[in-house]
């Protein structure tokens, strides 16, 4: 018997397996589409947020020279702002930004930037523009830091406020660090023990670095050192260009920046500008008693490539070299109140600005001195003379490349001086916000 074969039952296999691989198909080039739209969100929404980041640190170089208007940024509408647009190849961006002050007196900018993809998608960043500050901590070491056992930093507010425990060493070079015989024997301290020892010489260090990794070595902290649970860490590494000379000046009045100078007289000009080769600040030098006097608004400013402070001898406390004057118009509200401190005058130091040019240097020779001011030799060294008695007393801030103190001194750090900066910003607390 012959069986006859029928292709029929192949033909509709055929088809199904047609319609099943059409149907897988189309499946997968949904899913692949759907995961293609979801990824091209995703790098939309990535190039939205770096709009937005474009946005702020515009707004970060922009500050400095803005001329805020009160009310101009909607969600700051108490405070002086100013608001902007620009585009870029791939979308654009809105900034507000409005000024405060922190308590210090610096300015401190809220930014709120939206960027905006150009497929329309947009993310929000919000941040805050702060001045950079001159004096941020009491010493501030770039390279090397050696201080003598009987060294000690504090700070204070006021004539009243005397312990605000800001007195703090900062340093771009930790591992360099060290107080002689473990500072011990600290003449003074905020936060000394009710019997009279005294813990650590500073209130706090801390080790500055590119990427805030840098830390004060275990070797450095603890008692009669660093306190441990002050020592922290920040970055970038502290910089500060090393000042040049002054295209103007009022001192010499003869215009010739190489003569030298020396003061021992309250003969010091408020609000002027002298440069002089070396400079010699002893005691007795100052502002006269009834003024005029400047201010951190409006210093008085010395640049010179060597400088000394030159101290007294003996025993006595009062050889004052710039001491501030007794006066409630220049040192404020607390001058004269009960428990007040006239040596405290807050914001005296700051009116006396000294700038070292170059690799120059900064000696305190003698002892047993009081001094006020501050002073900026961030590519100069600063050393102590006058042998293992000499003892000095000094409120204001300093920035050097190098310090080495072999001497005891007592470092009071006058924290107003937070509000003096460089003109220069930085952005801090960075995030993303939710859209409007």
């Amino acid at each position: 018997m012959r069986i006859q074969r029928s292709e029929e039952g192949s033909m509709v296999i055929t088809a199904m397996v047609s319609f099943i691989a059409t149907a897988v198909i189309a499946a997968m080039l949904t899913t692949v589409w759907r995961d293609l739209r979801v990824t091209r969100r995703s790098g939309d929404a990535a190039n939205a947020l770096q709009v937005a980041d474009a946005g702020i640190n515009d707004a970060i170089k922009s500050v400095r020279n803005a001329v805020p208007v009160v009310g101009a940024c909607p969600q700051y509408p108490a405070l002086a702002g100013f608001t902007r647009t620009a585009s870029l190849a791939s979308g654009a961006y809105t900034y507000c930004a409005a000024e405060t002050q922190d308590s210090t007196g610096r300015s401190v900018w809220y930014i709120d930037a939206t960027g905006t993809d150009a497929t329309g998608v947009e993310r929000r960043v919000r941040s805050e523009a702060v001045a950079e500050p001159l004096f941020p901590n009491a010493i501030n070491v770039i390279a090397s830091g050696s201080f003598s056992s009987g060294f000690s930093v504090d700070s204070y507010k006021d004539e009243v406020n005397r312990c605000t425990k800001k007195g703090v060493i900062g340093t771009n070079s930790p591992s360099t660090f060290s107080f002689g015989n473990n500072g011990l024997n600290s003449s003074d301290n905020c936060q000394n023990n009710p019997n009279g020892t005294f813990p650590h010489p500073p209130d706090g260090c801390v080790a500055y670095s590119i990427n805030g990794t840098a830390t004060i070595p275990a070797s450095k902290t603890g008692s009669g050192q660093c306190p441990p649970a002050t020592t922290t860490t920040a970055s970038p590494e502290f910089s500060m260009a090393t000042p040049d000379p002054p295209t103007t000046y009022d001192y010499p009045a003869s215009g010739q920046s190489n003569a030298n100078f020396s003061c021992t007289q309250p003969n010091l000009v408020a609000g002027k500008t002298y440069f002089y080769n070396a400079v010699t600040l002893g005691v007795g030098c100052g502002f006269p008693a009834a003024g005029p006097h400047p201010s951190m608004a409006s210093p008085t400013i010395i640049y010179t490539t060597a400088l000394t402070i030159a101290g007294g001898n003996g025993n006595s406390v009062t050889n004052a070299i710039n001491p501030p004057p007794n006066s409630s118009a220049v040192c404020g509200a607390t001058h004269g109140a009960a428990g007040a401190n006239a040596w405290y005058c807050p914001g005296w130091p700051g009116a006396l600005q000294i700038y070292v040019i170059g690799n120059g240097t900064v000696t305190f020779s003698g002892n047993h001195s009081v001094f006020w001011g501050v002073i900026k030799a961030p590519s100069g060294s600063a050393t102590w003379s006058g042998g293992g008695g000499a003892q000095y007393e000094i409120f204001g801030s300093m920035v050097a490349q190098s310090v080495s103190g072999g001497v005891q001194a007592k470092w009071h750090y006058d924290e107003n001086l937070g509000g003096l900066t460089t003109g220069r910003f930085f952005g801090r607390n960075w995030r993303e916000e939710p859209l409007q």
